[in-house]
């Protein structure tokens, strides 16, 4: 059993670091403290476990361990995250498809495990369960658990980090069995209150304004009228889920998409400006401060790398 343990104040250098997953994240606001977040990782034959804290909102991109199903178990203090298109809570359980890609947006104290099962194991514990997970057409992305199976299996996870529980493979396998049987046929709805549907629809409705629009062309207002809230209710909303205002919130992820085209641009033809103007900063000096602020070193910076 190999174990990967490490604390981070940088995003890049955790995505780096990070083994098996392959991670593209972009801060949505400067850290407060020495520590941005921590990661554990458990490797083993049958797959792998990670354990991630962060303690700033994200914008999540990547991809899981390939040629593993992999299950993501949320600490007990989240409330909702933005996975894949749609609002998911603490209770709820993910499976990534095969080779599937994760697209998140997450809040600031977001504490998630992961465990990867490679196909093939997995295939195997469901011939032992007499479960047809191979060629079952019901594979929901999102399903729910027991409470009971949940706290059981994030105790078996933890105590597994903390070197307290067993081999790996044993962990792996066992919360994998009691996991798959809900994931094949697990429940997926879930009733809101009227007043928190409502600040749930208007994140949804925001961001896949943010998604499918033109960054540099969006604005709060543009939010409000898409999700058809007022302005009170999107900002409550917003800083109900990522303590940031809709307008910090949208100039973040278009700061995010210039990093993310800097980063992807030839050193040498690439164009500060240009990634600017793409995205709507128009104020040198006052995006070079945002930016520096957010990312912890100046635009031109990240280019040169």
């Amino acid at each position: 059993m190999e174990r990967l343990a490490f604390s981070f104040n940088d995003v890049d250098s955790m995505c780096m670091s990070v083994r098996d997953w392959s991670l593209d994240f972009q801060p949505l606001a400067a850290p407060e403290g020495n520590c941005a977040g921590d990661v554990v990782q458990l490797f083993s034959p049958v797959g792998v476990i990670t354990q991630a804290r962060f303690h700033l909102p994200l914008y999540q991109a990547g991809s899981p361990p390939r040629g593993c199903v992999t299950f993501v178990v949320f600490g007990p203090g989240m409330r909702v995250l933005w996975w894949r298109g749609r609002d998911v809570d603490a209770d709820s359980v993910l499976a990534f498809p095969i080779d599937g890609e994760l697209a998140s947006i997450s809040g600031p104290d977001f504490a998630v495990f992961t465990l990867s099962v490679h196909e093939q194991d997995l295939w195997e514990l469901a011939d032992a369960l007499e479960v047809d997970v191979a060629n079952s057409n019901v594979r929901p992305e999102v399903f729910r658990a027991p409470v009971d199976v949940l706290a059981d299996v994030r105790r078996r996870l933890a105590r597994a980090v903390d070197g307290r529980f067993g081999t790996i493979d044993g962990v792996l396998r066992h919360c994998a069995k009691l996991l798959a049987p809900y994931w094949l046929g697990g429940r997926r709805a879930h009733q809101w209150r009227p007043a928190l549907a409502l600040r749930r629809h208007a994140i949804r409705a925001s961001l896949e304004l943010l998604e499918a629009g033109e960054l540099e062309t969006i604005r709060p207002a543009d939010l409000t009228r898409h999700a058809g809230v007022s302005e009170r209710t999107l900002e409550y909303a917003f800083r109900e889920r990522y303590r940031l205002t809709p307008a910090a919130f949208v100039k973040a992820i278009r700061l995010a998409r210039v990093r993310q085209e800097l980063r992807n641009a030839d050193p040498v033809d690439g164009r500060v400006g240009e990634a600017m103007a793409a995205n709507g900063f128009y104020h040198v000096g006052q995006f070079a401060r945002d930016y520096r602020r957010l990312f912890g070193e100046l635009p031109s910076t990240t280019l040169a790398r």
